[in-house]
């Protein structure tokens, strides 16, 4: 089983997955958290995280894998704003995965692919 989490997007991963016939039968569930108390009441995302304001994608992908059924979750989440930076962290994007008796991964995409992540039209067509 499979379920996704993200803070990023809207529910895109789990919108994109629900398109397939039958998903059903691997797809638990997926969590849209935006604000920090649904990070830490939904997710169980530890409330110094959120109050640091650090990237938080392998917890939320933990905490969606210890919250459901799933061996396998996914979270897509962006890096925090941090003052003082010229660039523009709403496209510095965070990927990772967590399984059931693995550390959890993660990895980050930033400038136009990341631009396109956000775009749903785009996830739509790479993707079909």
């Amino acid at each position: 089983m499979l379920a996704t989490v993200e803070s990023c997007t809207g529910g895109l991963p789990a919108s994109l997955l629900t398109d397939v016939d039958g998903v059903g039968h691997v797809f638990d569930r997926g969590y849209v958290v935006y604000t920090e108390h649904a990070k830490c009441q939904l997710i169980g995302l530890a409330r110094e995280k959120v109050d640091r304001r650090v990237a938080v994608s392998r917890e939320v992908a933990v905490g969606a894998l210890i919250r459901s059924d799933a061996e396998i979750a996914f979270a897509i989440t962006n890096l925090p704003t941090l003052q003082g930076l010229a660039t523009n962290l709403a496209w510095y994007i965070l990927l990772a995965l967590a399984s059931a008796g693995r550390p959890a991964t993660a990895r980050h995409i930033s400038g136009q692919l990341a631009a396109g992540v956000r775009s749903q039209p785009a996830w739509k067509s790479r993707w079909r």
